[in-house]
């Protein structure tokens, strides 16, 4: 991998649509969480990891 296409950690840059991101994130949300409030924080903090980088 090239250092001018990783992030910060060694990821690729996420260059996805964010509409696809959003559903990306709201599946493995409703996978991993137990309950809508657990789904919904998931969410909030997977998108927010997906954005920053």
């Amino acid at each position: 991998m090239e250092a001018w296409t990783a992030t910060s950690d060694g990821w690729p840059l996420l260059l996805w649509p964010i509409k696809r991101q959003v559903a990306t994130v709201d599946r493995i949300a409703n996978h991993k969480g137990r309950n809508p409030q657990e789904r919904a924080a998931l969410k909030r903090r997977l998108l927010r990891k997906r954005m920053s980088k």
